[in-house]
């Protein structure tokens, strides 16, 4: 219970000052959570979606949930 408590109050913390220039994600950029059950439950990778969007509200990205329980995903990163 306290960790939920400690990362609710990190959330608004962080959404609380104005955004930052170096953000990792560009406009038009694509991000895919490949992974197992855990993926599946779009929790984290919601929470991650919300921030990115809500925080650059000028950027435009595409996010792709793609977990099966079960599954087991790599992880790896394509730059251009």
């Amino acid at each position: 219970m306290a960790f939920w408590r400690v990362f609710a109050l990190a959330c608004v913390l962080a959404g609380s000052g104005p955004a930052q220039n170096g953000f990792y994600l560009h406009d038009g950029d694509r991000v895919v959570f490949y992974g197992d059950s855990i993926t599946d439950q779009r929790l984290y990778t919601t929470f991650v979606e919300t921030y990115a969007v809500t925080r650059f509200p000028g950027e435009h990205f595409t996010f792709v949930h793609s977990g099966w329980g079960g599954d087991s995903g790599l992880v790896f990163a394509i730059d251009q």
